[in-house]
Protein backbone atom coordinates (compact mmCIF):
# COMPACT_ATOMS: atom_id res chain seq x y z
CA UNK A 1 0.00 0.00 0.00
CA UNK A 2 3.05 2.27 0.01
CA UNK A 3 3.12 5.14 -2.46
CA UNK A 4 4.89 8.35 -3.28
CA UNK A 5 4.20 11.30 -1.01
CA UNK A 6 5.31 14.67 -2.31
CA UNK A 7 6.80 17.38 -0.13
CA UNK A 8 3.89 19.67 -0.96
CA UNK A 9 1.35 17.05 0.18
CA UNK A 10 3.28 16.51 3.39
CA UNK A 11 3.29 20.29 4.02
CA UNK A 12 -0.47 20.45 3.42
CA UNK A 13 -1.07 17.66 5.90
CA UNK A 14 1.23 19.25 8.47
CA UNK A 15 -0.64 22.55 8.12
CA UNK A 16 -3.85 20.79 9.22
CA UNK A 17 -2.38 19.34 12.41
CA UNK A 18 -3.56 21.06 15.60
CA UNK A 19 -0.28 20.86 17.51
CA UNK A 20 2.37 23.45 16.73
CA UNK A 21 4.85 21.40 18.76
CA UNK A 22 4.24 18.32 16.61
CA UNK A 23 4.52 20.38 13.40
CA UNK A 24 7.87 21.84 14.53
CA UNK A 25 9.18 18.43 15.58
CA UNK A 26 8.35 16.90 12.22
CA UNK A 27 9.70 19.88 10.25
CA UNK A 28 12.90 20.24 12.29
CA UNK A 29 13.78 16.57 11.86
CA UNK A 30 12.87 16.66 8.14
CA UNK A 31 10.78 13.55 8.54
CA UNK A 32 9.11 12.16 5.46
CA UNK A 33 6.21 9.80 5.79
CA UNK A 34 4.89 6.83 3.93
CA UNK A 35 1.22 6.65 2.98
CA UNK A 36 0.51 4.54 6.04
CA UNK A 37 2.21 7.06 8.33
CA UNK A 38 0.11 9.86 6.87
CA UNK A 39 -3.06 7.85 7.40
CA UNK A 40 -2.06 7.38 11.04
CA UNK A 41 -1.49 11.12 11.41
CA UNK A 42 -4.86 11.86 9.82
CA UNK A 43 -6.59 9.42 12.13
CA UNK A 44 -4.86 10.03 15.46
CA UNK A 45 -3.94 13.71 15.47
CA UNK A 46 -6.97 15.33 13.88
CA UNK A 47 -8.69 17.39 16.59
CA UNK A 48 -12.24 16.60 15.47
CA UNK A 49 -14.40 14.83 12.90
CA UNK A 50 -14.18 17.67 10.37
CA UNK A 51 -10.38 17.84 10.51
CA UNK A 52 -10.14 14.05 10.20
CA UNK A 53 -12.36 14.07 7.12
CA UNK A 54 -10.39 16.99 5.61
CA UNK A 55 -7.09 15.17 6.10
CA UNK A 56 -8.45 11.94 4.64
CA UNK A 57 -9.93 13.76 1.64
CA UNK A 58 -6.63 15.52 1.04
CA UNK A 59 -4.87 12.17 1.02
CA UNK A 60 -7.56 10.68 -1.22
CA UNK A 61 -7.11 13.44 -3.81
CA UNK A 62 -3.34 13.05 -3.89
CA UNK A 63 -2.98 9.27 -4.03
CA UNK A 64 -3.65 6.50 -6.52
CA UNK A 65 -4.61 2.84 -6.68
CA UNK A 66 -5.02 0.67 -3.61
CA UNK A 67 -4.36 3.49 -1.16
CA UNK A 68 -7.03 5.69 -2.74
CA UNK A 69 -9.57 2.85 -2.46
CA UNK A 70 -8.54 2.23 1.15
CA UNK A 71 -9.00 5.91 2.06
CA UNK A 72 -12.43 5.93 0.41
CA UNK A 73 -13.45 2.95 2.56
CA UNK A 74 -12.31 4.80 5.69
CA UNK A 75 -14.31 7.89 4.68
CA UNK A 76 -17.38 5.77 3.96
CA UNK A 77 -17.03 4.06 7.33
CA UNK A 78 -16.83 7.41 9.15
CA UNK A 79 -19.93 8.68 7.36
CA UNK A 80 -21.80 5.41 8.07
CA UNK A 81 -20.94 5.61 11.77
CA UNK A 82 -22.18 9.19 11.94
CA UNK A 83 -25.39 8.23 10.11
CA UNK A 84 -26.04 5.43 12.61
CA UNK A 85 -25.45 7.85 15.51
CA UNK A 86 -28.22 10.17 14.30
CA UNK A 87 -30.52 7.50 12.85
CA UNK A 88 -30.37 8.29 9.14
CA UNK A 89 -28.70 7.00 5.99
CA UNK A 90 -25.06 7.40 4.98
CA UNK A 91 -25.94 8.91 1.56
CA UNK A 92 -28.03 11.55 3.32
CA UNK A 93 -25.16 12.44 5.68
CA UNK A 94 -22.80 12.57 2.71
CA UNK A 95 -25.12 15.01 0.93
CA UNK A 96 -25.26 17.21 4.05
CA UNK A 97 -21.48 17.23 4.43
CA UNK A 98 -20.86 18.00 0.76
CA UNK A 99 -23.62 20.59 0.33
CA UNK A 100 -22.05 23.93 -0.55
CA UNK A 101 -24.87 26.40 0.11
CA UNK A 102 -25.31 25.77 3.83
CA UNK A 103 -27.50 23.44 5.86
CA UNK A 104 -29.57 23.76 8.98
CA UNK A 105 -32.14 21.06 9.53
CA UNK A 106 -33.09 18.57 12.22
CA UNK A 107 -30.66 15.85 11.12
CA UNK A 108 -27.82 18.35 10.82
CA UNK A 109 -28.50 19.63 14.34
CA UNK A 110 -28.61 16.07 15.73
CA UNK A 111 -25.39 15.21 13.89
CA UNK A 112 -23.55 18.19 15.38
CA UNK A 113 -24.90 17.45 18.85
CA UNK A 114 -23.66 13.84 18.63
CA UNK A 115 -20.23 15.17 17.61
CA UNK A 116 -20.17 17.44 20.68
CA UNK A 117 -20.87 20.77 19.00
CA UNK A 118 -23.16 23.55 20.18
CA UNK A 119 -24.87 25.52 17.43
CA UNK A 120 -24.90 29.29 17.55
CA UNK A 121 -26.64 31.25 14.85
CA UNK A 122 -25.64 34.88 14.47
CA UNK A 123 -27.45 37.31 12.25
CA UNK A 124 -25.47 40.28 11.02
CA UNK A 125 -26.99 43.12 9.03
CA UNK A 126 -25.57 43.32 5.52
CA UNK A 127 -23.56 46.36 4.63
CA UNK A 128 -25.10 48.29 1.77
Amino acid sequence: MEGNITDSLQKQILSLLPSETLKKEITNKSWHFSDRDLLAIAWHYAPDFDARIDLLRLLEQQTEGDLKAYIRRILETQIQMLAEMVGTSAPYISRLINKKDGIVNKVFVEMLEKLGYDIQVTYVKKEQ
